[in-house]
């Protein structure tokens, strides 16, 4: 197996110095090294600063200054390669201080031998990139717990209004029923239903945010958009009835690559903001264009009352609803759409001006660039 060619930086003014760390590196018996040496601080500190290397041998004694102010300037500066700091001969309280200041090992180079400077260098390394490992991890999990109590926020807030609405309802029936119209029963029974369709549909957008959050692997495979606009138009046959939009379809649609089940999430909320947030009567106007990139462009025009600049930038947040920017809201359908599509390799986005309209898009890889993706 090829050993690893590790990139050294010597920072030393001693040439003698130079040709003994030169020496002992070439002995090495497990590892390859490609040195580098300077004699300057400033030099040192400003190749330093761009980590090019994946070790830095800084000497404690550089002239005017020492390895202590220079490894200190590095780390501030950036530099999160490990330093190992070299001296003449031994000193404990030397040792302590490059290890206060972040030295991943300390050697006197009256006892270096090239064992003992080889192991230093790798199993510093191995230290480092250990660490980089645990908080990369720890980020990793703080997003996600992150995530976790801004889902649970999301959930109650979500669903305590409806469960309120159908709570209330429900007691008032309960209490007055007696002496209650049948039109008025008729009513309550009716606000019950509709908020339990909406409970219904945000539990579902929950769900589904869930399982796009759990899916690594998502293979993508040619769509029928046609077919699934109009399994979107079915599922939405209440809303549609309730507003009377004009829905205007494209006859044929350029070939795009998706996961079919995602994508009709995408133009359910899609479709259904536009219907909701858009004029009255609505108009809703879907299309889809070919970019010179290979990805499909697909777009959901309203003739709604637009967004600000303000709006539309915490449209695809996740956690975010606009009602928390004005009073009505596109709710937590866009953060599920940005990470549907992206993970599937598209962007979204959104043009709008206040008076204009708003036009929702998004992009999925092309039939022929796939293979590209």
């Amino acid at each position: 197996m090829d050993q690893e060619l590790i990139s050294v930086l010597l920072v030393d003014d001693d040439d003698d110095d130079f040709v003994l760390v030169r020496d002992l590196l070439a002995e090495a018996s497990w590892s390859r090294f490609d040195l580098e040496w300077t004699k300057e601080y400033e030099d040192a500190l400003e190749i330093m600063d761009q980590t090019r290397h994946h070790i830095y041998l800084v000497d404690y004694r550089l002239g005017e200054r020492n390895g202590l102010e220079l490894m200190r300037a590095a780390i501030a500066g950036g530099c999160n390669a490990p330093i190992i700091l070299l001296t003449g001969q031994g000193c404990r309280e030397v040792d302590l201080s490059a290890m206060k200041a972040g030295a991943a090992d300390y050697l006197a180079k009256d006892h270096l031998s090239a064992e003992l400077l080889e192991r230093s260098i790798r199993y510093a390394i191995e230290r480092k990139r250990t660490e980089h490992d645990i908080r990369r991890h720890a980020l990793e999990l703080q997003t996600r717990n992150e995530d976790l109590d801004a889902f649970a926020h999301t959930v109650a807030h979500d669903l305590r209004t409806p469960l309120g609405s159908i709570i209330g309802f429900a007691e008032q029936l309960e209490e007055f029923r007696e002496t209650m119209s049948k039109e008025e029963i008729q009513e309550c029974l009716q606000i019950i239903l509709h908020v339990g369709y909406k409970m219904s549909s945000i539990i579902h957008e929950l769900l589904l945010l869930a399982g796009v959050r759990k899916k690594e692997d998502v293979q993508r495979t040619p769509l029928n958009t046609a077919r699934i606009v109009t399994e979107v138009q079915m599922r939405l046959t209440r809303l549609i009835k309730e507003h009377g939009p004009e829905i205007i379809v494209p006859e044929t649609w350029p070939p795009a690559m998706g996961y079919g089940p995602w994508v009709e999430e995408v133009w359910v909320n899609y479709i259904s903001n536009a219907i909701l947030y858009g004029g009255r009567p609505p108009r809703v106007e879907l299309s889809a264009t070919e970019q010179a990139d290979g990805m499909v462009r697909f777009s959901v025009r309203d003739n709604g009352p637009g967004l600000a600049p303000n709006e539309k930038v915490r449209l695809f947040t996740p956690f975010t609803r606009l009602e928390q920017v004005r009073s009505t809201g596109y709710g937590l359908g866009l953060s599920i759409v940005r990470r549907i599509v992206e993970k599937l390799g598209g962007e979204v986005g959104v043009e709008s001006e206040i008076g204009q309209g708003s036009v929702f898009t998004f992009t999925l890889p092309g039939k022929l660039t796939i293979g590209h993706t």
